[in-house]
């Protein structure tokens, strides 16, 4: 690798804003790297840059919720000082090209776990919701059962005390 030579910025001197999402330092980092992906000349574009600019163009929101994305979104500015630097030196990007669809790769992999996880808490407050429904019916069940043996207990006590009234309690004797 060629020592750099472009204006590289480094991921600590990016400022941090708060914003409403989980990791607000992911927002200028993503911008900063567009930026600079979007000054390489689209004919010095290699797959690995296109695929990581289509990358960050699709997955922009979602990566703002994973804080673990903001180290990675660092070493990728880093790499593509780099790739930067080579493209102008006109060097041996392999290595540097290897390690953005590395990284690349990894968030990924971070965006799918996040994925599964946004999928399990939505499974799990559904869960919740579907069984306080649950509870709730079984409640009024419970108390539609007991008013109904009310209802029929007293219809019981009521027949027996109208038997009993007139002279027919003999039910009980033979």
């Amino acid at each position: 690798m060629l020592s750099p030579v472009s204006n590289s910025v480094s991921a600590d001197a990016i400022t941090v804003s708060r914003e409403n999402n989980n990791c607000p330092e992911i927002s200028p980092k993503l911008a900063l790297l567009k930026e600079k992906l979007n000054t390489i000349e689209p004919g010095k574009r290699t797959d690995e840059i296109t695929y990581f600019i289509n990358f960050i163009e699709r997955n922009e929101t979602q990566m703002r919720g994973i804080p673990a994305i903001s180290d990675r979104l660092s070493t990728v500015l880093n790499v593509v000082n780099l790739i930067k630097d080579n493209i102008i030196m006109e060097g041996d990007n392999m290595e540097n090209l290897s390690q953005l669809s590395n990284l690349t790769r990894e968030m990924e992999g971070m965006l799918n776990s996040g994925e599964c996880k946004n999928t399990h808490e939505r499974v799990a407050a559904e869960v919740s919701r579907s069984a306080e429904k649950v509870a709730k019916e079984a409640q009024r069940a419970a108390e539609r059962v007991t008013n109904e043996a009310e209802r029929s207990a007293d219809k019981v006590k009521n027949e027996f005390q109208r038997l009993r009234k007139n002279g027919n309690c003999n039910i009980f004797h033979d």
